[in-house]
């Protein structure tokens, strides 16, 4: 194992209620602080799974590659995690805890438990946690409150690299859909263009989302990184690359049974036949990531709009029919093609009215006519 490795975490089976306490309270006696930790970080890693470096669990739990691997292996022993690996990936599946009473029933790990605390603690742990939990309401809360003061040190620096993380990172997301593992192993073959320091969890993640939402295949994509590394400030230049994806003709085509199930990108490019300009990315890349308006029911709006707007997208149009859609809480598919038939149902209904109203107007113009005719010999 590696720290330019990388690893992905997965949850195997569902963690039981209160893991936490059954971890602390039971297995931390007999897999120690460093692995009590990791396994509690890998929970975290798992709510979100993604290919990142080794070199992450390192920097977080303080460990050294060793002792990192050494600390892995202690977990698969006590059927915490398990481990598979595929090359210079590492995928770590997450196994629930046993109950307390199955933990507590179990031969081995309750020998090794008393074992490890002594009679007393044994027998108080299974007092505490077989049984219902202490009243306290006669007990006074004495614990020590969060400490502002550790924020002292905190600078301008820091607050604006805050801001920025928590615009990229907190904003609810686009699904991501894009090969990372044909994409590195592109990167591996020639590490040169896009090494190890520049595969961040920012930088990783936002090449995924343009990728996504502009169709850009890992071969593709794997190009337009090398074209953005800034060798001189050493980053990869994120506003580069996005304007290189924008540019972008080619579009990764996908097999759909369901074309509105498309990318827009893709949608659309498929309904004009020829590349999607820029503004039209843009136009669409808001709807999808600004808007957080779902791929289908876009391809349902851009259906509607292209039919409305004689096979134009037109940017006003299409931004007054995506608000109120985002309004009426259209956010499916059955409800976007619902929305669009009654609104061609309206619109037919609409062209009867002014047909018939403009009949009308024309039997009223030409009555004026001979009336007019007539009083003029």
């Amino acid at each position: 194992m590696l720290g330019k490795d990388f690893y992905i975490v997965n949850i195997s089976q569902p963690l039981i209620e209160g893991y936490q306490y059954v971890i602390s309270a039971f297995y931390l006696p007999l897999i120690g602080k460093k692995a009590f930790s990791l396994y509690l970080l890998l929970c975290a890693e798992a709510q979100k799974p993604m290919m990142v470096e080794i070199e992450r669990l390192c920097l977080l739990t303080e460990l050294d590659i060793d002792k990192l691997e050494e600390t892995l292996i202690k977990l698969e022993r006590y059927n915490l995690i398990v481990t598979w690996k595929k090359g210079n990936t590492f995928l770590l599946c997450l196994n629930s805890p046993l109950t307390a009473q199955q933990f507590l029933q179990s031969d081995i790990y309750s020998r090794l438990y008393l074992q490890a605390v002594g009679r007393k603690q044994y027998e108080l742990s299974c007092s505490k946690y077989l049984n219902k939990q202490t009243d306290t309401s006669d007990f006074e809360n004495i614990s020590h409150k969060f400490d502002i003061n550790v924020l002292n040190n905190w600078t301008e620096n820091d607050e604006k690299a805050y801001q920025e993380s928590k615009k990229d990172f907190y904003q609810q997301e686009t699904a991501i859909n894009f090969d990372y593992e044909k994409f590195l192993k592109l990167c591996n073959e020639s590490s040169i263009v896009f090494a190890y320091k520049y595969r961040t969890e920012k930088n990783m993640k936002a090449i995924g989302q343009m990728a996504t939402v502009f169709c850009i295949s890992p071969q593709r994509m794997f190009k337009l990184v090398g074209k953005s590394i800034d060798d001189k400030n050493e980053c990869l230049d994120l506003e580069k690359l996005y304007q290189l994806c924008l540019k972008e003709k080619n579009v990764e085509i996908s097999d759909h049974d369901n074309e509105y199930m498309m990318q827009p990108v893709e949608y659309l490019y498929r309904r004009q036949k020829v590349a999607v300009c820029a503004a039209d990315k843009k136009l669409l890349e808001y709807l999808q990531v600004d808007m957080k308006m779902k791929p289908e029911v876009i391809n349902v709006l851009i259906s509607q709009v292209l039919r409305d707007k004689n096979q134009r997208l037109d940017k006003n149009y299409v931004e007054k029919v995506a608000s109120g859609w985002v309004r009426l809480g259209i956010d499916s598919l059955e409800k976007a093609l619902k929305q669009d038939s009654s609104e061609i149902k309206n619109n037919k209904i609409a062209a009867v009215k002014y047909k018939e109203e403009d009949m009308n107007m024309d039997k009223t113009d030409l009555s004026q006519l001979r009336k007019e005719l007539f009083n003029n010999g």
